[in-house]
């Protein structure tokens, strides 16, 4: 009964986050014509509502469970209000978009059979030493605390921690297991993710191939059934790169937007991210030189926009950790330029 209970628990927060990012899909007006890639792009925005509206209520020393049910129960009926019958039809339109496009054949039956022995490994107890030490250890503290606060003695607690406040989620609810369940989820959605953009530029079947071949490899599976925070900050870097490259092949502004926020939030999930999003333009940049769809200026413009809406995003971070650690942004890293004096006694 766990896992069907676990899966479901699982599945409705990813639901919730959907409906929260569908209703700002529509409020904004951003675009997708794939019903697939919207819902995706629904559950990535929703993630993020969530992940920051815990981080938000968390500093200010709100971290209480009843106000965490509250604040979310006002926002369904928010969203419930604002979006009742676009996301009925969604839904349908997405029913209908999977019946006439996505066939049952083997491919499928491998993904959905996969899916189900990879679910089996997330009922295994945390053991990832990375898990324990502070992906989970402290949310944990976190709520105990009632705040999200700086404990010297763990050199991590001020990293950004984007996924370590869905995690909250699950500890109040005293299920630690939903952590790997829900880090399952989100790396089978960077599976659609890579078999939405297959599809759109080659075909269903190679998109279904690359799908199979990315959740498949050991890797993937491995840390994808442990409660890391990895396939999080892949997800929003495989959505930013997708749309970044809808806005280039389109030129429509709403896919650039949309592309600064998964950056941003990409950020938010790992720093490491830092090197890859500003590798991927680099690449788009040179391309762009051979292929000359914009000019210079309006290259530079765009990318402009794009790195300030990506810090916006990003800056709670570096200002929380900033301002914890007494002159260090990105602390515990780079301590040698900023001298932040916490550092000694973390290693002490």
């Amino acid at each position: 009964m766990i896992i069907i209970s676990n899966f479901l628990i699982t599945s409705l927060i990813f639901l919730f986050a959907t409906y929260i990012g569908l209703t700002l899909f529509n409020i904004f007006k951003f675009k997708s014509n794939e019903p697939i890639h919207k819902f995706i792009l629904s559950c990535g925005l929703g993630l993020g509502v969530i992940s920051f509206s815990i981080f938000f209520i968390g500093i200010t020393g709100f971290l209480y469970k009843e106000i965490l049910v509250i604040y979310f129960l006002i926002l369904l009926l928010a969203c419930w209000m604002t979006n009742k019958a676009k996301f009925i039809f969604f839904l349908k339109n997405t029913k209908q978009f999977l019946t006439n496009e996505f066939k049952f054949d083997s491919y499928i039956l491998y993904l959905i059979i996969f899916f189900l022995i990879c679910y089996i490994r997330t009922l295994y107890p945390l053991d990832g030493n990375d898990a324990l030490h502070y992906h989970t250890s402290l949310p944990k503290l976190f709520t105990l605390k009632h705040k999200i606060i700086f404990f010297q003695g763990n050199m991590y607690s001020l990293i950004p921690f984007f996924t370590e406040m869905l995690f909250i989620i699950p500890i109040y609810l005293k299920n630690e297991l939903l952590v790997q369940s829900m880090h399952l989820f989100i790396t089978f959605l960077c599976g659609l993710t890579i078999l939405s953009f297959s599809n759109k530029y080659l075909n269903l079947k190679v998109g279904i191939i690359a799908c199979f071949i990315f959740t498949s490899s050991i890797f993937i599976t491995y840390f994808g059934t442990m409660g890391y925070d990895t396939h999080f900050g892949t997800f929003f870097l495989l959505n930013f790169i997708f749309l970044f490259y809808q806005w280039y092949q389109t030129k429509e502004n709403n896919y650039l937007i949309l592309s600064s926020i998964f950056a941003g939030f990409s950020l938010s999930c790992k720093l490491v991210n830092g090197i890859s999003i500003p590798a991927f333009i680099i690449f788009m940049v040179v391309y762009n030189y051979f292929t000359k769809r914009f000019n210079t200026k309006q290259m530079a413009l765009k990318l402009s926009l794009l790195s300030i809406i990506s810090f916006l995003i990003f800056s709670p971070w570096p200002i929380r950790s900033f301002i914890e650690s007494k002159g260090n942004p990105v602390y515990p890293i780079l301590n040698q330029i900023f001298k932040s004096p916490f550092i000694v006694s973390t290693q002490q």
